[in-house]
Formats: structure tokens, sequence, C-alpha cells
């Protein structure tokens, strides 16, 4: 397998919050991983990552003017692993064939190159996929910065 793969459904609550950015307006909402077949991305090297449940997640920060390029949908499960990275500094992960899920703490780099992987593992095109880490790159150290600090870019 050259790209991991996403099983699993889960369900998106909108949240009473707005964050309003420079060019855009950031709707934020609550995820919930359906407890009998959990959103989970396999990885070609046979780990698996689980967003953690209950994590508030802003479906992808895509500024309007760039969202006639680049769906928020189509790679929406994408988004939802790299902001439970974000959230908590890693990502949980197990073995395959196990359900021993456990926090990793990755540098900002390696979860962000997970976003990558995971939007070509939607079908995202080269140009694409480094289009949006480009994007997270530039857009995220804010937001990492506030949360995790100065610690491991």
């Amino acid at each position: 397998m050259k790209h991991g793969q996403f099983t699993g459904t889960f369900t998106l609550r909108p949240v009473k919050h707005k964050r309003y950015m420079l060019f855009w307006t950031r709707a934020l909402y609550k995820f919930e991983n359906d407890t009998t077949n959990p959103l989970t991305y396999h990885c070609p090297g046979g780990a698996n990552i689980r967003p953690a449940d209950g994590m508030i997640t802003d479906m992808g920060t895509v500024p309007r003017f760039a969202a006639v390029f680049i769906s928020k949908d189509r790679f929406l499960k994408s988004y939802i692993i790299h902001d439970s990275g974000y959230n908590e500094g890693g990502f949980r992960v197990a073995r395959y064939g196990t359900n021993d899920y456990r926090l990793i703490h990755a540098a900002r780099l390696i979860i962000d190159q997970q976003l990558r992987e995971c939007i070509a593992a939607q079908g995202g095109d080269r140009v694409t996929r480094n289009v949006i880490f480009a994007a997270v790159r530039a857009g995220g150290t804010e937001l990492w910065s506030r949360r995790h600090g100065k610690r491991r870019d």
C-alpha cells in the first residue's frame, strides 16, 4: 500500500464560538468518534492513528478565496487527524491489530507531514498536498506556539 487509508465514521457538532481571522471567519466543531466504528487512519507501515474524541476542530482553515481551489469537505478526515495532532501535540497511535492507542508526542513538522500523507490517501495530487502543507507551515505557527510553546517545531 503506497498511501494509507481511512476507515470509520464520526459526527461533528457545532460549537457556539467563532474565531475571526484576518480574511475569514472560522467556525469550530466538536469531534465525536463513532464508538463502534471510529475514524482511523491506517498508515502504510502498519500503525493506526485515531483522533481524540471530544476535541475541537475547525475542519481545515481554508480562507474563502482559496476555497475555490481547495474544498474543505474533500480532505475533511485528513484535517481532523491534523487538528487532533495539533490539539494534543502528537497522535494517538496503536500497532496494527491492537486497540491499545497511546499518545505519542510529535514535532509540529511531523504532524504537518502526516497531513500531507493523509491528503495523498484521500486522492490529493502532489500540487494540492504541497500547497496545503505550505499553508499549514506558514499559518500554524501561532496556534502551535499558543498551545505548546516553542517546543519541537
